[in-house]
């Protein structure tokens, strides 16, 4: 008698313990074989003329958005540049759909103006007011677009010469 009440305590206890601990559910991940359109993947860069009566070579709300400019998307893998646009007015450019991957832009800018680089050392997404051209020739750092991503925040300031 003290077997079957000890089984029936034990059967208890195992059932009410594993009836507490959840089940296993494996995260999520993004589906990125998706067909890609304008809405999941894109990159939206702007270039502002840094306010020519005042220039402090940060963006700030003086600044004035730039056109007439060309835009490149570049594959950081191969180096081979993915798209061209051209920027004829304020909207900008949108490159949409883009992959996933790591990429770099080249801004290319008319002649009198110049780009206010950024600082060595910071990242293209540490602040909202620096510049992310890397050097004259109008190129940023190498960045990372992940699925469903939208990336609105990168810009090139440039000044008058």
């Amino acid at each position: 008698m003290s077997r079957i009440l000890f089984f029936i305590s034990v059967t208890l206890f195992v059932s009410t313990f594993y009836s507490c601990v959840p089940e296993y559910v494996a995260p999520i991940k993004p589906d990125c074989e998706e067909v890609w359109n304008a809405d999941t993947t894109m990159i939206q860069p702007a270039v502002y003329l840094d306010y020519p009566d005042n220039p402090n070579g940060i963006y700030d709300p003086a600044d004035i958005i730039f056109s007439n400019y060309d835009v490149q998307l570049i594959d950081a893998a191969t180096d081979e540049m993915m798209e061209q646009g051209h920027v004829p007015d304020w909207r900008g450019y949108r490159f949409a759909p883009v992959e996933p991957g790591m990429y770099y832009l080249r801004f290319m800018i008319p002649e009198g103006y110049s780009f206010v680089t950024k600082e060595i050392g910071v990242d293209m997404f540490d602040s909202d007011t620096d510049c992310d051209v890397v050097d004259q020739l109008g190129y940023t750092d190498i960045f990372e677009i992940q699925c469903h991503e939208q990336i609105t925040d990168i810009k090139a300031i440039i000044q008058v010469d």
